[in-house]
């Protein structure tokens, strides 16, 4: 038997390793302490910010790693200038400033000393201020080489040591020369005195670290092989290259160049000449360890570059002696002069067959010095496939249909988790046109936070210092290492070549516009980051955003990257993207980060077909996160924009549109062939279409340990539920069965059932990006068409291998699943030519009948290649229009089948030909009618400019072929008619409605509006006031049909659009509409309110005429404008159980009665339909959600003009303004209503049923909050209210069923006719405070377990437990989230017996609360104080702070040695416990929760990684158990942002490491107690915090009986151990007597009896009998006789001798020590300082039990009869 007894709580083994591997991080880590001088010559700059927390100029940062030669007592610092280490630098250089100094003092460094004293123009220098010494200085440079702006570091005494702490410099620079300094001394000791330093354009940070630290940094990484260890000390992960052919290159970097301070310096590796020690091994032998490294610490001369094949058993040198760069191709690898080698032989071998495109091949850079001498310091895996950059017209030429923008947007196929566009990098950026040189560029640089090149500040142009007059910088463009934001390139009178400050490289002075640009058709103008690379490799920029991804996601990253650079033999741009997980602190500064993946675009002159300057070239990536990407650790990331050209040489370029998008579902479905509109009638879809599902085998294997496994699949419709009537594999199964090969193998076939019957479908195949799938099935579903589905997967259970386990759904985001699909139909979408979509034409006045936009038609049909829809272009189609405002009749009057004729005989016509053929006279003459009279147009085209009619249309598109083959892949085209809708108006005078203060996208326009603004509008004769941005083509105009304004179209499905009074819905209050008017007035007919219904869209309408007679635009104008009825009730209804936005209108539904509890509610009949978002007027209710997301808020940036920042189009929309000063909501209380601009994150007011949550609650603008508290009758839980005030007398409710159902938002207080707190009372408590009973309230008292005495006496006393008795002191605050116990009744009261639940509603407006008092025969009355924050949520202590922090007052307990205390949730949303103990340091790694009865344990191991599948998520109005650390006194708790989580959104693997576990559970039939016993190989058989959560004990918490094992010396609620034979457990009760405890077996503790053979018994120690336990079986102990019951796992042997001594604190104040075989004689207890506290003699040998009086830790001695001692360390409570 294994039993070791803790002597002293201590971290395992394993975990104190661990420890102690972070503490050596968090030194190497930590930055220096930066002391804040408060010097005066700091300013903030032109960029306006104000100086940062170390009193320092805010700029951008680049940071450096300089390591200290060994054989050297100086070493250079370098500045990245082209031309530094020569005579001069180039131009193109700063010449402004140059400050070095001590980083961390930001004051002189005594370590600096010039690098040349005989030309240095650096002088000391002094704060004019302070008069303190800060540094080196030099100001207006006439050269910025090393000689003359260049220093050394001098190495202090002890600085080649492994473990020297390092110095931080630092050097300022700037290209401006905006400073004031006096120059005093004499020449060559010149003192600057600086009275303000200049701009800064960038700080460059130099760490110096020791060589030897270095050395051992690179050998430790290679020897470290865990799981989650980078493989080299730079491991650049996964990159994905798309690579045009052979020849295409991409560059590879280490991250230092190798010379000087940054040279390597390592320890060889033995014998890696021959690779016989692989940073990528295929087995043991070639793991890298400590003892294959030479001690010789030697610097690098080279680097030698290596690569490997993709299974990793070839080698070959790419590079013996290169350098820091090496610029890889296919031909490297499959034409290599050096030749190919066999791992760890070194033998030549032949070229491998698995490299090139879809392969990856993995690149070792090693520091070199000699063939002897060398070591592995970096790492590449490098994916190559064939998605290089491509301009537009290449895109479209190619057919890469999967590259478009449109397919990319598709929001039903991904999530866009980034879109940094760079048009809202700061407030005062516009989307107007450019008209001058200043307005075409950003003025204020973007975040430094995110940018590590200098910005261009255009209006320094008269600091922007060079020497040379003659070629002076232009102030507009980028110098060196600069960025820029602009709007236009080389635009005539705005941004031209060498005019207005602006200088350009670009070969031929192409015109440049950003994408935005391009993507509004030229409506809006936005900007573009363009850079003139430093003469460095490096980061330029980065960006933050959030996304939930996993193994098995699916990466896309588009990006737009254009050259401006000389075309004269000229470094082309060449762009890294590299994808980052971080961590990030309360305040959003990043703690951590772990690269991920990265990007490439490949060198341009290289890797584009037709390499062209000042055109757009999307960059485009698509790949799948591999498991050791290890992206399921994090919900942050970072993106970040690489400069990769190995010079400045050129390397001049815009960048713009970079967007990241995700699909995190792992299973692709593809349909073989669209449903054809003749089809739609079919009740399931024909058997002729069939569903492949497939996903990406490695990501299946990684799911099942690599093993040869079992999979199950279902299909299940949008809310989750199986469908019926599938039969899968002919088993009578709901579900199928499919097959995860151990290995891969091509010969796979899937089995005849997964096929239709089909014996040769493979089971493997490649998807378009050459990973490797693995088919499930492929086969028709018998699905309905119309209806949304997804597959959801489900891999064997752990207690049964044959059957399912937990099914992947959409909530769980790392599961296993597919996105939701429909049977695709065929179908068109019409755009213009840039894509947009449009309903809508203007036709020219001149009678060219030519439209203002081209129709262009795209077939939307099945996407074979990744499933779901795809939009092909090119498409032939004829036209067929439909009688104005009637459906169309080509079904029905044979024109369709004339026409299919006519194409049979001629395909590519575009006009009517002669009948000949099948095409007869008859379908000719036909034909010819209908052309005639304009409905038919044959044009074997994709478009359509010339339109003859005018009015509402359903338009036929009729595809002239069968088939089509696009990017390579034949489609097959349906030849059913495809219906659109199509308005053609007369381009008359102009009207746009709007601000004028706003440039719009497009010319269509939205109008939010609810029925409250229309009713008053109707009833007070108001108007809606309707902003009018411009006329066009008049000056002023005339109202049609006396200014009608009518319903052009809708979606509501009840309204039938008609002519005549039926469509008209209001008029325009005026006659004429002028140029110059602010707004249009429209007012609404009286029954419009009647008409319109909420959540639907209605297409507004007016028509006017040119009031001049002299204007070219000769015929009526019209205007519309589409309104959306906004609901007044709102409820949110996620559209998938991911999307969490408040401002989608997809996520919104109009509230049902039921749910807000109001009668005179109006419901409309059918299934409720998606709404729109809230605006101020809405109340929202949130309900209570199982595994769809909840509302998550973030912060709205606007820009100067008031639109919406990173919301899309959404943000120009107009929305009826609505006063809460008025009675109406109108502006002035008369029915009149201004509009606004959209503005987010709003409504009135907000009700969230039980547990229903709104995360980050501080961005909603609200003026009430309501919350409900579901509890279970006669049952204690615990709770807390997120709301500011809160009162013990608030917690009532209505005496007949104690469910709180009147009517929602509106107030309440008591109602004696209604409430009575007698007949249903709410019993609250406090935990061990001092909250004190106001006399006696009632004749009922509630005992400790909840039943009712007569007595007068109350029966829970301080000395039995913590908590206080029941109160009624009903002024009681609970401020700040405060938490209490709460009871709903009890067995007596009537309102209880039959309802399953109590519902309490939060808040209550009552000031004044009435009790009787029993002893006095009185009314007794108090009265309190509430304010407006009676409504308001807790949002943290300041109202200003983003982070959410408050802190929450713990109560003092009365009770000395009480270290446990009670903590309420303040908010409305989830919080995590991971992250709240990670914050509050002075608690345990413990948790306990008791919710309904239910009384939880839970370990916590804050020292790891967070993984939010392990973590502890505590809902709204809930509370929990925290313990105090031993020595840690706290008195408040801190909340702040970073512990909010979503509960139903779970990062994470999937794939949980379950252990064998017994549950041992008690339960009184209401309330539950239960504790795990976990067998773990890596646990320790002590108690270990965050591993052991030990049991609070004596009923102080649960008041029921609670169950326990032993983990050391402490009885533990949960125990982790690696051995559970001989475990002493028991029952801790208010009383001694039999308890009934219940036994559970997990699947896992099964299998590990059944493999190992053994069983588990219970031996009682009193009566020496074992009972053998199985799983459901029920076992009584006595409770309180502890020491007697132990867990064994044989019936035959008890173990004698010291060893079998036990000692354990199973409750306060209590000390056992028992023996199995009663050898104990006599136990003695000192306390910590050494003196007797208690003794006991055994007279039968097996147990002793003694008392002490306090708390503590204390040292037992227990003596067998053979006089042998054991000595304990023990801690009582």
């Amino acid at each position: 038997m294994k039993s070791r007894k803790n002597k002293i709580n201590r971290p395992a083994p394993s975990r104190r390793l661990l420890l102690q591997l972070l503490a050596m991080m968090a030194l190497t880590a930590a930055p220096s302490s930066v002391y804040a001088q408060n010097l005066g010559f700091h300013k903030k700059g032109q960029s306006g910010l104000p100086l940062d927390s170390r009193g320092m100029q805010q700029t951008a940062e680049w940071h450096y790693y300089y390591y200290l030669p060994t054989g050297s007592s100086t070493m250079e610092l370098e500045l990245p200038f082209d031309g530094w280490g020569k005579s001069s630098t180039n131009d193109l250089e700063p010449y402004g400033w140059i400050r070095w100094y001590d980083y961390t003092t930001d004051l002189k460094s005594d370590r600096l000393t010039v690098y040349n004293s005989s030309s240095t123009s650096l002088y000391n220098s002094k704060d004019n201020t302070s008069n303190k010494d800060i540094g080196l200085i030099a100001g207006t440079l006439r050269n910025s080489a090393r000689d003359y702006a260049g220093v050394k570091y001098n190495k202090p005494t002890g600085a080649d040591a492994e473990d020297w702490a390092g110095e931080t410099i630092a050097c300022d620079v700037s290209r401006y020369n905006d400073y004031n300094l006096t120059k005093r001394g004499y020449y060559p000791k010149y003192t600057n005195y600086v009275e303000k330093e200049p701009t800064l354009s960038i700080r460059y940070i130099f760490h110096i670290k020791s060589a030897a630290y270095l050395a051992k940094r690179i050998k430790d990484a290679l020897c470290d092989h865990s799981r989650a260890a980078d493989l080299t000390l730079e491991d650049n992960k996964r990159i994905v290259f798309g690579a045009k052919d052979a020849n295409a290159k991409i560059t590879l970097r280490t991250n230092m160049k190798n010379s000087g301070g940054q040279s390597y310096w390592y320890y060889p590796l033995n014998n890696a000449n021959n690779s016989s020690k692989s940073v990528y091994p295929t087995k043991d032998s070639q793991k890298i360890k400590s003892t294959d490294f030479g001690s010789t610490l030697t610097q690098a001369t080279n680097i030698r570059w290596i690569a490997y094949n993709e299974d990793r058993t070839k080698y070959c040198v790419l590079a013996t002696k290169g350098s820091q760069f090496y610029n890889l191709s296919i031909n490297d690898l499959t034409n290599n002069t050096l030749g190919w080698r066999t791992v760890g032989t070194g033998a030549s071998t032949s070229t491998p067959t698995d490299i090139g495109f879809e392969h990856t091949v993995y690149i070792v850079a090693y520091a070199y010095n000699s063939s002897s001498s060398m070591c592995p310091v970096a790492n590449f895996e490098v994916f190559i496939h064939k998605g290089y950059p491509k301009m537009k017209d290449e895109l479209t030429a190619d057919g890469d249909v999967d590259r478009t923008l449109s397919y990319l947007e598709d929001e039903d196929r991904y999530e866009k988790k980034m879109d940094i566009s760079f048009d809202d990098d700061n407030p005062d950026l516009t989307l107007d046109a450019p008209t001058t040189p200043l307005n075409n560029m950003s003025l204020k640089p973007s975040d430094f936070k995110s940018r590590a090149y200098g910005f261009t500040y255009a209006q320094l142009a008269s600091y922007d210092y060079y020497y040379d007059g003659s070629t002076p910088h232009h102030s507009k463009s980028p110098i060196h290492g600069d960025y820029g934001l602009y709007k236009s390139g080389n635009l005539r009178g705005i941004s031209y070549d060498n005019e207005n400050g602006y200088q350009w490289w670009a070969a031929g002075s192409p015109t440049i516009y950003d994408r935005t640009h391009a993507k509004t058709s030229g409506k809006q103008y936005g900007h573009f980051l363009y850079v003139d690379a430093s003469n460095e490799s490096r980061q330029i920029a980065s960006a933050d955003f959030k996304a939930n991804l996993c193994t098995g996601s699916q990466l896309i990253f588009s990006g737009a990257v254009a050259e401006y650079t000389a075309s004269y033999n000229a470094t082309a741009p060449q762009v890294m993207f590299r994808l980052y997980g971080i961590n990030k602190d309360e305040n959003g500064n990043v703690t951590d980060q772990k690269l991920i993946q990265s990007f490439s675009s490949g060198d341009f002159k290289t890797n584009t077909k037709s390499h062209e300057y000042g055109k757009w070239y999307q960059i485009y990536s698509k790949q799948v996160l591999q498991k050791s990407a290890a992206a399921d650790n994090y919900t942050d990331f970072r993106i970040v924009l690489d400069n990769m050209c190995q010079n400045t040489k050129g390397a001049d370029y815009c960048v713009d549109d970079l967007c990241l998008y995700t699909q995190t579902s792992k299973l692709d479905v593809l349909q073989n062939k669209p449903l054809c509109p003749s089809e739609a009638g079919y009740e399931t879809a024909p058997a002729n279409i069939t569903f492949k599902l497939r996903g990406i085998y490695e990501t299946f294997q990684a799911m099942v340990d690599m093993k040869e496994s079992k999979l199950f699949y279902r299909i299940c419709d949008e809310n989750g539920n199986p469908v019926n009537g599938i039969n899968y594999n002919n088993n009578g199964k709901s579900y199928g069965e499919a097959r995860i090969p151990a290995t891969y193998n091509a010969a796979y076939v899937l089995p005849a059932s997964a096929t239709d019957g089909k014996t040769d479908v493979p089971m493997f195949e490649n998807d378009n990006s050459g990973n490797r799938c693995l088919v499930l099935a492929s086969r028709n579903f018998n699905i309905v068409p119309g209806k949304n589905y997804y597959v959801s997967i489900a891999y064997p259970s752990d207690d049964n291998a044959d059957v399912p386990g937990a099914w992947g759904t959409p909530a769980d985001v790392c599961s296993s699943y597919s996105d939701m699909f429909q049977v695709v139909k065929q179908s068109v979408k019409v755009t213009d030519a840039n894509g947009t979509p449009i309903t809508a034409v203007r036709v020219k006045c001149d009678g060219s009948n030519t439209g203002n936009v081209t129709v262009n038609i795209k077939l939307e049909t099945v996407d074979k290649v990744n499933g779901g829809k795809v939009e092909l272009p090119n498409v032939k189609f004829d036209w067929f229009f439909s009688e104005n405002n009637k459906s169309n009749d080509i079904n029905t009057n044979e024109v369709r089948e004339a026409l299919r004729n006519f194409r049979d005989v001629y395909p590519n016509a575009t006009t009517l030909q002669s009948a000949s053929g099948n095409f007869t006279a008859a379908n000719r003459t036909l034909l010819k009618q209908f052309i005639d009279n304009g409905r038919l147009l044959i044009s074997a085209s994709s478009t359509i400019s010339k339109f003859s009619k005018f009015g509402n249309f359903e338009v036929a598109a009729i595809p002239i072929a069968t088939s089509i083959t696009v990017g390579g892949q034949q489609y097959d085209v349906c030849p059913d008619p495809l219906l659109f809708p199509l308005r053609i108006v007369k381009d008359g005078p102009r009207v746009y409605t709007g601000f004028k203060d706003v440039t719009y996208p497009s010319d269509d326009r939205t109008l939010r509006i609810g029925l409250p603004q229309i009713k008053a509008i109707a009833n007070g004769n108001g108007s809606l006031q309707l902003p009018m941005t411009s006329m066009e083509d008049a000056d002023r105009v005339t109202l049609e049909n006396n200014g009608k304004v009518w319903i052009a179209s809708t979606n509501d499905p009840q309204m039938t659009l008609t002519s005549g009074t039926e469509q008209s819905i209001g008029t325009v209050t005026t006659a004429t509409i002028n140029k110059n008017d602010e707004t249009i007035g429209i007012r609404f007919n009286s029954n419009a309110a009647s008409r319109l219904r909420e959540g639907y869209w209605y297409e507004l309408n007016f028509s006017f005429n040119n009031t001049e007679s002299s204007s070219t635009a000769s015929c009526p104008g019209e205007v519309f404008v589409k309104m959306l009825v906004v609901p007044e009730y709102a409820t949110w209804q996620p559209s998938t159980t991911t999307h969490a936005a408040w401002n989608s209108d997809a996520n919104w539904l109009r509230s049902s009665k039921a749910e807000i509890y109001k009668a005179d509610y109006a419901e409309y009949n059918g299934t409720r339909e998606a709404a729109y978002m809230p605006m101020k007027f809405t109340k929202v209710t949130v309900p209570t959600l199982t595994g769809h997301i909840y509302p998550n808020l973030g912060e709205i940036r606007y820009q100067t003009n008031g639109i919406a920042n990173g919301v899309g189009n959404i943000a120009y929309d107009i929305v009826t303004k609505w006063s809460y000063q008025t009675a109406d909501g109108s502006d002035t209380g008369n029915g009149t209503f201004n509009c606004e601009k959209w503005t987010g994150n709003l409504c009135d007011q907000i009700y969230f049923k039980p547990e229903a949550e709104l995360l980050y609650a501080n961005y909603l603008a609200y003026n009430k909050a309501y919350v409900d508290k579901l509890l279970t009758p006669n049952t204690w839980s615990v709770m807390s209210s997120p709301l500011k005030q809160t009162y013990a007398g608030d917690l009532y409710v209505p005496k007949a069923n104690g469910q709180e159902q009147s009517e929602a938002f509106k107030p309440m207080t008591f109602n004696e006719a209604v409430n009575d707190r007698n007949a249903y009372p709410i019993f609250q408590r406090s935990w061990d405070g001092d909250v004190e009973e106001v006399s006696k309230t009632t004749n009922y008292k509630a005992n400790h377990d909840g039943t009712v005495v007569e007595s007068t006496e109350n029966e829970l006393t301080l000395k039995s437990a913590y908590w206080t008795h029941v109160y009624n002191k009903a002024d009681e605050a609970y401020a700040k989230g405060k938490a209490f116990a709460v009871k709903a009744g009890d067995k007596y009261t009537a309102g209880a017996q039959n309802n399953a639940y109590a519902l309490i509603r939060l808040p209550k407006a009552d000031t004044q609360y009435s009790y009787y008092d029993s002893e006095s025969k009185t009314n007794v009355s108090a009265t309190i104080q509430k304010t407006a924050d009676n409504y308001r949520m807790q949002l943290g202590d300041n109202a200003n702070d983003k982070t959410l922090s408050m802190t929450q007052p713990l109560n003092q307990n009365v009770h000395e040695g009480n270290s446990y205390h009670l903590v309420g949730n303040p908010y409305t949303s989830s919080l995590s416990m991971y992250h709240f103990l990670k914050t509050n340091t002075a608690f345990e790694g413990s948790v306990w929760t008791f919710t309904d009865g239910k009384f939880t344990a839970h370990a916590i191991d804050t020292s790891l990684d967070y993984n939010k599948k392990k973590d502890v998520i505590i809902p709204p109005t809930q509370a929990f158990f925290v313990k105090v650390k031993n020595g840690e006194a706290p008195t408040d708790v801190t909340f702040n942002a970073a512990m909010i989580v979503n509960r139903w959104v779970t990062p994470g693997e999937k794939i949980m490491l379950v252990r064998p576990t017994l549950t041992m559970t008690t339960s009184d039939g209401v309330r539950s107690s239960q504790s795990e016993l976990i067998v773990n190989d890596e646990a320790s058989r002590d108690y270990v915090e965050g591993e052991d959560v030990e049991m609070l004990g004596e009923g102080n918490i649960a008041e029921i009986a609670q169950v326990y094992s032993v983990a050391g010396t402490q009885a533990v609620a949960l125990n982790a151990s690696d051995d559970i034979n001989w475990m002493p457990v028991g029952v801790v009760a208010p009383k001694s007597k039999d308890i009934d405890v219940n036994i559970s077996l997990n699947g896992k503790m099964l299998r590990k009896m059944n493999d190992e053979g053994g069983k588990l018994f219970i031996y009682d120690a009193t009566t020496k009998k074992f009972t053998e336990i199985a799983d459901g079986m029920k076992v009584q102990m006595m409770a309180n006789d502890h020491g007697r019951y132990y867990l064994t796992n044989n019936n035959w042997v008890v173990p004698t001798g010291i060893s079998a001594v036990h000692c354990f604190s199973p409750s306060p104040s209590t000390i056992i020590v028992a023996a199995l075989n009663g050898e104990v004689k006599q136990v003695v207890v000192y306390d910590i300082a050494g003196s007797l506290v208690t003794s006991n003699h055994s007279s039968i040998g097996e147990r002793c039990q003694l008392n002490v009086q306090q708390p503590g830790v204390y040292i037992v001695k227990a003596t067998t009869k053979e006089d042998k001692t054991e000595t304990f360390k023990i801690v009582v409570k």
